[in-house]
């Protein structure tokens, strides 16, 4: 489910563990490795046209909501949330209601998942109004949405209904700095640009927010010892080196690399050799070679380093089809191609 099992894993585990699977079901919003093996696939809206529940780094449970419907512009769009096609799958099979709220869903996930207990305080439910209203998606700006099917009929269509979250599809709504909601869906104040009006829907000037913090965190801070093993010992030089990852932010995420733009602009991929290792090996910079790993080959420039480790090779995990699995993996072989 929106996951390309590719990105983790070695293709050659991978390819013999679906040979051994008559059905494979894969809930995706764009073409992977994954997707090619299934039988059935579902398709999936993205982070855009769903809303759901995220955990940050301090264990703060944070609420993202839908920006539109796409099938309110498409009829014919029938992509829905992961969560929405596994619950009718679920109620079909048990006879159930087919409709579920995503507010039902967290209820179920702090129920049965208990280091979940607390996320449904991320946000608001979706029932809660102020003045019997929910609350604008769209600024006064949006107004000009009426003009947006006119070329199919001059009376605009009613707005669909969100049953999910606080709120509406449209400029209709509570909106302001003088209504108590931490969830601001854009900046906008009479008489002022939309990024100038930031202060005043903050309690001190680039400080907080009026109305407090975003989300809620799920568990307090503990303090624990952490013991690192060493994972290597000493080398011996007879071209096996230990393979560690670098990363970089616009290339260790299956998803942005799928953008044109990085693909153009983000495409220079290395193999990181510590200086007395390449010295070792006959390497310099730039130099093109290939590596052998688990029945693998990987063609990487290099790049020359004396801040990695001897004893170890850095290599773009997560791109250029190197899995994350080979994270700890031993480069067998290493051949200079120029």
């Amino acid at each position: 489910m929106e996951n390309d099992l590719y990105f983790y894993e070695n293709k050659n585990i991978l390819n013999n563990f679906f040979k051994n699977i008559p059905n494979i079901i894969v809930l995706d919003h764009v073409l992977t490795r994954t997707m090619k093996k299934a039988n059935v696939i579902l398709p999936v809206t993205n982070f855009m046209e769903n809303s759901g529940t995220v955990i940050n780094n301090e264990c703060r449970a944070q609420r993202f909501f839908q920006v539109y419907n796409p099938s309110f512009y498409n009829k014919n769009n029938d992509r829905r949330s992961s969560w929405k096609w596994i619950y009718e799958i679920y109620a079909k099979l048990n006879n159930l209601n087919k409709k579920i709220t995503l507010d039902k869903i967290i209820k179920k996930c702090e129920k049965y998942v208990p280091i979940l207990n607390g996320i449904s305080l991320a946000a608001p439910p979706a029932t809660y109004k102020v003045y019997n209203r929910k609350f604008a998606r769209s600024s006064l700006r949006y107004s000009g949405r009426t003009s947006m099917f006119s070329n199919i009929n001059i009376h605009e269509p009613e707005q669909p209904k969100d049953e999910d979250t606080i709120f509406s599809f449209s400029m209709e709504g509570n909106y302001g700095s003088n209504i108590n909601y931490t969830h601001i869906p854009f900046l906008w104040s009479p008489g002022w640009n939309s990024s100038e009006s930031l202060y005043k829907f903050q309690k001190e000037i680039g400080i907080s927010s009026k109305y407090g913090y975003t989300g809620f965190k799920i568990c307090q801070k503990n303090k624990y010892k952490i013991k690192i093993k060493k994972i290597y010992h000493k080398h011996n030089y007879n071209n096996q080196l230990i393979i560690v990852a670098y990363q970089n932010f616009f290339q260790n995420n299956s998803l942005i690399q799928k953008s044109n733009l990085i693909k153009k602009y983000f495409n220079n991929y290395y193999v990181i050799f510590n200086k007395n290792d390449a010295k070792q090996l006959g390497i310099l910079n730039n130099y093109l070679v290939k590596l052998y790993c688990l029945n693998n080959t990987f063609i990487l420039k290099t790049y020359i380093s004396k801040f990695l480790n001897q004893g170890l090779v850095s290599l773009p995990l997560g791109t250029k089809n190197i899995p994350l699995s080979f994270l700890g993996k031993i480069i067998e072989k290493i051949k200079v191609l120029k």
